[in-house]
């Protein structure tokens, strides 16, 4: 027991000691007389005072301070039938001497067979209760036991009537028939109630009655007179040790049942701290939340769950029912709110509610049930967010980048249809007009610009291709795209270009059709960015990576390189290094963003470890198919 507990019952113990010195001084002298004027056994005169100075007023006690009917009625069966062997035991052992009536034993004998009638009335009410839940196997034991009893004594005593004293096989045979029919019934309670206390009273009265079979047996054979010795001396051992055995017993149930008491107490104010404490997290919550009852109803909710649906306190407990509110939501939550009744977390994003006259606001909910001990849903938590605001903003963007979209295809169409018109002119004067050739240049640059302006549309679209991520990818031969890029750059009219190889076959990578423009950006700088001849060295071989198959592309030229300081940001978008011979400002960025989407790497390096001067060298490393 909790020290706590015998402490809170501290008094109650100096109280009890008082009240067992007040007994202990009464059950002294009522011994005195019952002995000294009923001529009984000291021991049968102490049992007979206990249960009538102590074990009486117990259950009277027991029997009004219950509210479990099951334990109301058993506690007035047993009341009744100790008060009538009480009773009994007062006209046999006291007055009976006093008065010297014979006819006063055969009463009490009468009286005490009339006194297991409360007793069966309140165990068969209890039993009818709960019939239905005994097995069947049991039932038939417990009948089988008990039947082959009652035949047994039954047919000695239909035997042997008048042999032996006839009242006295009467009276007896009765009393062990109901003593079979009580322990019968407490049995069978036993077996069907769970609950501690039930099958702590109904495990007294089936002791109680078995202390009371063996005495009546042995009052019941000595009436038959069937043997050479008298056992009714010997029943009173019994007697008294049923009544001892009761009244210790009562007295643990009702001191048991005050420490439960205390226990209870304790136990409710420890329920109450964590219910405060509970009501505290809630409430101080920086996350709008709400807790409801099994049935769904809300019980408490902080201040920021008020603000998030713009009501007061008195409109949310007791009227919001979360099941109810949730089916009349214009969108698909009945299968979610079935999930969270068997038990189940739900998450609901972005939840669109109409409040009032107010514009729509969007909730995001995640709900989880709460358990009891026994596992049962006790409680169901939501906490909410208000996400109207990133809703609202992510519209916004969608519909900035829808117009920029439009701009973008209305310029890129119309730009292309400009830039080939005016190309197709020039290129038509440089053909039909003789044109000396310090004046050629006037139409030469201005057709490269707009060749350029060309590609680099084009390069734009492809980025937001690669950027939006609806690229499908499928096996490519790696081999083939780099041979296509090596015949269109392979001679150049106004340049010494000379590209040597090293290419392996079967090289199957997961790319598309955009992957011939990586290196085509690749080999166009390294043409772009030389000065006088141009040797480019491209190799491919297989490569193994964490254990898995890649294959390394090499790009390497001998132009003037790149500085180490400007390395590590070629890659960023629209970067423009020195020493450019043109070009659209997003080639390498191009290459990056559609080397990451084919899960590949990209890096740069010197082709001469540190000597810039001597070249540069790509390396692009993409897995293999």
């Amino acid at each position: 027991m909790d020290f706590n507990i015998l402490k809170l019952n501290k008094h109650n113990l100096w109280v009890y000691a008082l009240i067992g010195l007040q007994l202990l001084v009464l059950i002294s002298i009522a011994t005195f007389l019952m002995s000294a004027v009923g001529k009984l056994s000291l021991a049968t005169a102490i049992s007979t005072t206990i249960m009538f100075l102590l074990g009486l007023p117990l259950l009277i006690l027991s029997y009004s301070s219950t509210t479990d009917k099951k334990l109301k009625a058993v506690f007035f069966g047993l009341t009744g039938n100790l008060a009538i062997l009480s009773a009994s035991g007062i006209i046999w052992y006291v007055l009976s001497p006093t008065f010297g009536f014979e006819w006063l034993v055969l009463a009490a004998k009468a009286l005490m067979v009339a006194g297991y009638v409360p007793l069966i009335y309140a165990l068969i009410k209890a039993y009818s209760e709960d019939h239905e839940k005994l097995g069947r196997k049991a039932k038939i034991f417990i009948g089988f036991v008990n039947a082959s009893c009652s035949l047994g004594i039954l047919f000695f005593a239909l035997t042997h009537l008048f042999e032996g004293d006839a009242f006295d096989i009467i009276v007896y045979t009765l009393a062990s028939l109901a003593d079979l029919a009580i322990i019968a019934l407490a049995a069978a309670l036993l077996t069907v109630n769970a609950r501690a206390t039930l099958r702590y009273i109904f495990s007294i009265v089936f002791c109680l009655m078995l202390l009371s079979l063996a005495g009546d047996s042995l009052n019941f054979i000595d009436a038959l007179n069937v043997g050479p010795y008298s056992l009714s001396a010997y029943s009173s051992y019994f007697y008294d040790s049923m009544l001892l055995f009761t009244t210790a017993a009562l007295l643990i149930y009702f001191l048991y049942q005050d420490f439960c008491n205390a226990e209870i107490v304790e136990a409710n104010k420890r329920l109450s701290d964590a219910r405060h404490a509970m009501n505290d997290l809630v409430m101080q919550m920086p996350d709008a939340a709400c807790i409801f009852n099994r049935m769904g109803d809300a019980i408490l909710a902080n201040n920021s769950f008020l603000q998030v649906f713009g009501v007061r306190r008195e409109d949310i407990i007791g009227k919001f029912n979360l099941f109810g509110h949730a089916y009349s939501l214009k969108c698909d939550v009945a299968d979610k709110v079935e999930l969270l009744k068997k038990g189940e977390a739900i998450f609901m994003e972005r939840v669109k509610i109409s409040l009032k006259a107010e514009a729509p606001s969007y909730i995001s909910f995640k709900i989880f049930p709460t358990f009891s001990g026994d596992g049962a849903i006790s409680s169901f938590i939501a906490i909410c967010e208000d996400v109207t605001s990133s809703v609202k903003a992510e519209e916004e963007l969608r519909q900035a980048k829808t117009l920029i979209e439009l701009y973008i295809d209305l310029m890129g169409h119309d730009i292309s249809n400009m830039n080939q018109i005016g190309m197709g002119y020039l290129e038509l004067a440089l053909e039909t007009i003789d044109v000396k050739d310090d004046r050629r240049q006037l139409l030469i640059k201005p057709l490269e610009a707009m060749g350029n302006s060309s590609r680099l549309i084009d390069n734009v679209k492809k980025l937001r291709r690669a950027n939006e991520g609806d690229m499908s990818l499928y096996p490519l031969d790696l081999g083939k795209v780099l041979r296509e890029v090596i015949a269109e750059h392979g001679e150049s009219p106004a340049r010494e270009v000379a590209i040597e190889y090293d290419i392996a076959e079967n090289a199957i990578v997961k790319a598309n059709e955009l992957l011939k423009d990586v290196f085509t950006n690749l080999v166009s700088n390294s043409i772009k960015h030389s000065g006088g001849s141009v040797r480019i060295n491209i190799k491919l071989e297989p490569l193994d990576k964490g254990g898995k198959k890649h294959y390394r592309v090499t790009v390497e030229d001998n132009g003037p390189g790149i500085p180490d300081e400007l390395k590590p940001i070629i890659f960023d978008r629209l970067w423009r290094g020195r020493n450019r011979a043109g070009g659209n400002g997003i080639g390498l960025y191009l290459v990056k963003a559609l080397v990451d989407k084919f899960s590949g790497n990209i890096t740069v390096e010197d082709r001469v470890p540190g000597d810039r001067k001597q070249g540069t060298r790509f390396i692009v490393t993409l897995p293999a198919a």
